[in-house]
């Protein structure tokens, strides 16, 4: 019961709300429709390629993550 609640915790994750321009917007919801994914893919995507950039030098890249489906 307690590892799982500790397990649990390691992969809470953490709301934020991002403005964007109309501009900015228009093109994130064009890619999340290319790519048929949503548009908060998309921005976690961009997140995981930010930090993974910005971090150390002989850092593993971040394991691929399986893409959220839009409703159709």
């Amino acid at each position: 019961m307690v590892h799982a609640d500790r397990e649990r915790s390691q992969h809470t994750v953490r709301r934020v709300s991002v403005s964007f321009d109309a501009a900015d917007y228009e093109e994130l919801r064009k890619i999340a429709a290319e790519k048929r994914v949503s548009l908060a893919w998309v921005v976690r995507d961009a997140v995981a390629a930010y930090i993974f950039r910005r971090g150390p030098l002989f850092r593993q890249p971040p394991p691929s993550r399986p893409a959220r489906r839009t409703p159709e």
